[in-house]
């Protein structure tokens, strides 16, 4: 990683990143609360970084048109490797979070680390060398379906991905690509994306996600609320009185995602002779109007809704969004949701509160660990995964 960045130019970087356009020398003045020569420093070592560039976008309203700066997209590359129950993506973005690459692979988590990683990592080799990228530096995101710790990046005795506990994730991807790599829970990069780019406002943002497993992300006041050790928001492994009892792939009795995760939805359908594999295809077959996929994914979300109406009650969320695969089903499932946050929630803690669907697409996780990478790069965020020993190459 680059040398840190003065608290000023940090805060620079963070008004040009929330802004749609350039942003004048006097309009980050007043941002700083500072005088425009004080900036000049601050400035200076960015445009020597590569960070950011003058605008020439500017329009002129009479006499010298004004300086003004915007982020440069050259500045660095964000690597993606969005690993998911039953499918893999791998992205590459530049400085201000826009794609410029995505890949994917339809691969079973417990395929295993080596397999799935090892595509992901060529895959994002072949990616920054299609993708010229003028030797901006690069950065590695890895988001993972289970509990990471925060400090280490360590997954520890992740429930849907069982043959992953114990294996060194960041070490490996670090031995095959030339990038400092922080490995994140794929709920948290959504989190991130949905807040960044469509809920800048919320104050308390909730997501929850649908897919194999049933996960949660929070985001307060702007950042991520990862908890002590890195395993806040894992709704799917609080109890549930709809659960009756089933079993759980953590090892706990009476778990939401028991019930409501695609994992158990598959295995109770192939129980009853439905040809499915995946969330995916059990999505499909409600879509159909398949009447026992139906009564099932109907229960599921009675049972998700039941804990988000929990979840609801303890933080007061603003906005919650709903995310994940199990979407695919239809409008039934949101509003399944919905119901339940109503019914057990108390209305001071429902009053204006949004609850709706993520429009972010399939590329979610791809953009949301952009995000966590821009936030890292500007300085916004500490990682302290970034302080351990790297192996070398």
């Amino acid at each position: 990683m680059p040398q840190p960045l003065s608290d000023r130019a940090t805060v620079i970087l963070e008004v040009l990143r929330r802004q749609t356009a350039p942003v004048s020398r006097t309009d980050l003045a007043a941002h700083l609360g500072v005088a425009r020569a004080t900036l000049t420093e601050a400035l200076t070592d960015l445009e020597s970084r590569a960070l950011i560039q003058e605008s020439t976008t500017t329009a002129s309203t009479g006499g010298r048109p004004p300086q003004t700066f915007e982020l440069n997209p050259s500045g660095a590359t964000i690597g993606v490797i969005d690993v998911g129950g039953s499918r893999t993506r791998v992205g590459l973005a530049d400085f201000t979070g826009r794609l410029l690459d995505d890949a994917l692979l339809t691969e079973n988590v417990e395929a295993g680390p080596e397999t799935i990683l090892a595509w992901a990592v060529a895959t994002l080799n072949d990616m920054v060398s299609t993708h010229d990228r003028d030797g901006s530096s690069l950065l590695v995101i890895v988001g993972l379906p289970g509990p990471v710790d925060f400090a280490t990046g360590e997954v520890v005795s992740p429930p849907i991905m069982s043959n992953w506990s114990g294996f060194d994730v960041r070490a490996f991807v670090t031995s095959k690509i030339d990038a400092p790599v922080i490995i994140e829970n794929d709920v948290n990069l959504i989190a991130l994306a949905e807040h960044r780019l469509d809920y800048p406002d919320a104050k308390v943002l909730l997501v929850i996600k649908l897919g194999t497993g049933v996960g949660g992300g929070l985001v307060i006041n702007g950042e991520l609320l990862r908890g002590a050790r890195g395993a806040a928001g894992d709704i799917g492994h609080t109890q549930s009185t709809r659960a009756h009892g089933a079993q759980c792939r953590c090892g706990h009795v009476g778990c939401v995602e028991a019930v409501a995760g695609g994992w158990a939805l598959v295995q109770t359908l192939q129980s009853r002779g439905l040809d499915v594999t995946n969330i995916t295809d059990v999505a499909v077959l409600v879509r159909d109007g398949e009447p026992t996929a139906s009564n099932h994914v109907r229960a599921a979300t009675r049972v998700v809704g039941q804990a988000v109406a929990q979840a609801v009650s303890l933080l007061n969320p603003d906005t919650v969004v709903i995310a994940g695969e199990m979407l695919q089903a239809g409008d039934a499932v949101l509003a399944t949701v919905r119901e339940g946050v109503y019914q057990y929630s108390l209305p001071l803690a429902t009053h204006d509160l949004r609850l709706v669907p993520s429009s972010l697409g399939p590329l979610v996780g791809l953009k949301g660990g952009a995000q966590l990478g821009i936030d890292v790069l500007v300085g916004a965020v500490h990682m302290p995964q970034l302080d351990l020993h790297t192996p070398a190459n």
